[in-house]
C-alpha cells in the first residue's frame, strides 16, 4: 500500500512514459524506450529527494545513464 501522496506532476509523467511504451511495443525502438525510462528514473528521484536520498541519487544515475546512451544512438 502506498503511504505517501503521489503528487500530480509523477502521475502525468507516469502517463507519457506508459504511452511512450506502449507505442514502443508497436513500433521498436530501443531510443524510445531508454527516453522513457530515462524521464521515468530522473521523475522518481526528484520525488524521492527529501526521505530517500540514497535512492534518489541512485535513479539520477541511472536515468542520466539512459540519457546519455539516448543521445548517443540519436546522433549515431
Amino acid at each position: 500500500m502506498i503511504k505517501d501522496k503521489i503528487p500530480i506532476w509523477f502521475w502525468c509523467t507516469s502517463v507519457v512514459v506508459v504511452i511512450m511504451l506502449v507505442y514502443n511495443l508497436f513500433q521498436v525502438d530501443s531510443r524510445i524506450n531508454m527516453l522513457a525510462l530515462g524521464i521515468l528514473n530522473i521523475a522518481n528521484a526528484i520525488r524521492m529527494w527529501k526521505k530517500y536520498r540514497g535512492s534518489a541519487i541512485i535513479f539520477l544515475i541511472i536515468g542520466v545513464l539512459c540519457a546519455v546512451l539516448f543521445f548517443k544512438y540519436l546522433f549515431q
